[in-house]
């Protein structure tokens, strides 16, 4: 609850999704890099604001990948829907990982690719397949 007043206020004050899609990536990819790096007594406090970050980031994503689908918005709904449960081998990769390294802290690790991606997605990814507009 302490983050859902405050990002519904991120969410509102945005005009544009990507805003609050970059925001809320940022504070994922530090927060994954500095709970790998930091000692556990602390890299906890850093996974937690992972959560944060997540919880926010789904309106705005959802938003983003919406937009200008006209008469395809029904399949683009449906796709991102199964997109979830696309990320179900995650939670399997994360425990190879953590086998891996023999730390589970050390497993975090896999998150800092995933919020690369949603990076891209963000700045420049979103705009694929979009025509220019003429001014």
């Amino acid at each position: 609850m302490g983050g859902l007043y405050p990002g519904s206020d991120l969410n509102a004050q945005s005009d544009l999704p990507e805003h609050s899609v970059k925001i809320c990536t940022w504070i994922g990819t530090i927060c994954s890099l500095i709970a790998v790096l930091v000692p556990s007594s602390y890299g906890i406090y850093f996974i937690a604001l992972l959560g944060l970050g997540n919880s926010l980031l789904w309106g705005p994503i959802w938003a983003l990948a919406m937009q200008h689908l006209g008469n395809f918005t029904k399949a683009g709904g449906s796709l991102l829907t199964m997109a979830i449960v696309g990320g179900a081998p995650i939670p399997l990769l994360f425990g190879w990982c953590k086998d891996l390294f023999g730390d589970i802290q050390q497993a975090y690790l896999i998150c800092f690719p995933m919020y690369l991606f949603i990076l891209y997605y963000a700045y420049m990814g979103y705009k694929v397949g979009l025509k220019k507009r003429s001014v």
